[in-house]
């Protein structure tokens, strides 16, 4: 087939066959700004390879790690005073000697508070709580700070600092916090790595890679950033050709269960309780236990899967997981708020969704954790009908009853 344009005609973008896609990828790839990009993004990080990027606990793990004195990583008390002297204000700095950190004691979530330094010869209390996208519970930072000044109190001659430490903008909730930008700690990590003595030591390659991935992920480049748009200015096409067929891990992952089918359904059906299979859609699997089927009241749904059944198992797939939920779907109204009385969701609605459950996310390794999918699909499948089958059976017995009897005469309410 040939790719000859018409006479007057223009071709623009991808539009114009396979030889003009292979053309546009081709230039883009070749392009020293896309190769440069592709250098920083193809190295190695550990933290990403352990799931660390958006891991709160994790982060404070390594933050505890490299701030203790006595780890092994060859920054002795520097990298501490690096870290003090970006988050405190200078009033409080100038309270504290450098000797003051040689002794230095770093608790990892001692009751639930993300890290505390501990400076006994300066007696002084930092405490820090970080939140990358979680946001602060009402009552926390009050209640962290109570526990504090009853374990080291401030008639014995303790001081405390306390630093919230996030990635977005968030006023802490006890006026006795500090707002500690994420950006501004990154910021002097980097300069004390750009000024540290052991360029040639692991911790300090590690600390390297901790820096560029917090960079990458969670606070922007402005050099990344540059060379991102040059690229879209110059490969539009290309880019936008490809980002229309990126893999998308979760889907393969529903494709791969409506693939196995009946093998699948046969790995979540409980013992003694008949699953199958019901209308799947694209991004929504559906699933049903047989045995509700004959129940009365129950194959009632309106405008949902041509079988009318009430309730479905579902897996659903959106943008950054795959959950697992059972289903309320509409109905018949007398039939449908009975079930609804008896089972006592949370949530309300034309679709509701009695109860779910996380069975993986995008930071998961699809084929490594089909098997463990599976397996919790299965708990989850198993679970929900223990806990609801006698409550569905109730509620259609109670409705079975009330269809038989007779009307009541009017005349006996006079």
């Amino acid at each position: 087939m040939s790719d000859a344009v018409p006479a007057g005609a223009v071709r623009t973008g991808l539009d114009r066959g396979p030889s003009g896609e292979m053309d546009e990828l081709t230039a883009l790839m070749s392009d020293p700004a896309f190769q440069q990009l592709e250098g920083r993004f193809g190295q190695f990080c550990p933290f990403e390879a352990v799931g660390m990027v958006r891991a709160e606990i994790r982060h404070s793990n390594y933050l505890g790690y490299i701030l203790n004195p006595f780890r092994p990583h060859g920054f002795g008390t520097s990298i501490l005073w690096a870290f003090l002297k970006c988050a405190l204000i200078e009033d409080a700095m100038s309270t504290i000697e450098a000797s003051a950190l040689d002794d230095a004691e770093i608790r990892r979530e001692w009751r639930n508070i993300d890290l505390l330094i501990l400076l006994p010869k300066a007696k002084r209390i930092v405490a820090i709580e970080l939140k990358i996208d979680a946001s602060q519970s009402s009552d926390q930072l009050q209640r962290y700070r109570t526990i504090i000044e009853a374990t080291w109190p401030g008639t014995e001659g303790w001081r405390y600092d306390y630093l919230f430490l996030t990635k977005h903008h968030e006023a802490p909730n006890d006026a006795s916090w500090t707002e500690f930008k994420l950006h501004d700690l990154i910021d002097a990590l980097s300069e004390f790595a750009d000024a540290s003595e052991h360029h040639a030591s692991q911790a300090h390659e590690m600390l390297r890679s901790y820096i560029s991935m917090m960079r990458r992920h969670h606070l922007g480049n402005k050099e990344l950033e540059r060379t991102a748009r040059e690229l879209w200015s110059k490969h539009g096409d290309a880019l936008a050709y490809l980002m229309d067929r990126r893999p998308d891990p979760l889907q393969e992952v529903l494709d791969q269960i409506k693939e196995d089918g009946a093998a699948f359904v046969a790995s979540i059906s409980p013992a003694g309780v008949s699953v199958v299979a019901d209308k799947h859609a694209k991004k929504i699997l559906r699933y049903a236990y047989e045995d509700w089927d004959d129940l009365a009241a129950f194959r009632t749904a309106k405008d949902w899967t041509n079988t009318k059944r009430l309730m479905l198992l579902e897996i659903k797939k959106d943008e950054t997981s795959i959950r697992a939920h059972l289903m309320m779907g509409p109905g018949t109204t007398p039939d449908r708020n009975a079930y609804i009385a008896g089972l006592a969701p949370v949530g309300s609605g034309r679709f509701i969704s009695v109860v779910e459950e996380e069975l993986m996310t995008l930071n998961s390794e699809p084929r490594m954790v089909y098997v463990d999918l599976v397996s919790k699909m299965a708990d989850f499948t198993l679970r929900v009908f223990k806990e609801f089958d006698p409550v569905i059976r109730k509620v259609s017995a109670e409705r079975t009853m009330g269809l038989s009897l007779p009307p009541k005469d009017p005349a006996l309410s006079q």
